[in-house]
């Protein structure tokens, strides 16, 4: 199973939390909406700390900003991805996972690189450990 199974899966559970906002996965459309949120995930830092140098065990990070229109927006956009994520144990066929973690934030902010419209902007970065598990023996 790969790391896009379960960007499927972070993917899901924001726009769950959000019908009638776009979730974008790392491109937004050159005309956005007026409010959207962008999730830039990463494909997994593995890690083989087991006696036998396996590497078994993979975390995955990604960030998600929220834009809008207004401070106000953006901070209930940011809120409602927080309350969706954290916590979660998202399940994923492959993996054994832990709970989704909140480990940086930016509170709202003017974007000025963006000269269309105001916007603001929140972000917030999550990080999940994740085991692979094993693959079951062909014919058993």
């Amino acid at each position: 199973m790969s790391a896009l199974s379960l960007v499927a899966a972070f993917l899901q559970a924001i726009r769950d939390a959000l019908p009638g906002v776009q979730v974008f996965d790392g491109q937004v459309l050159p005309q956005p909406p007026q409010r959207y949120v962008v999730v830039y995930p990463d494909i997994g830092t593995r890690e083989a700390d087991t006696v036998e140098h396996q590497s078994t065990s993979t975390t995955f990070r990604w960030q998600t900003t929220c834009v809008a229109p207004d401070r106000e927006m953006a901070a209930w956009l940011a809120e409602t991805v927080q309350n969706a994520l954290v916590d979660t144990r998202p399940e994923v066929d492959g993996w054994s996972t832990g709970l989704v973690e909140h480990t940086f934030s930016l509170p709202p902010a003017r974007d000025e690189t963006v000269l269309e419209r105001p916007v603001v902007v929140a972000i917030d970065r999550y990080q999940l450990l994740a085991d692979r598990l094993p693959q079951e023996q062909e014919g058993s």
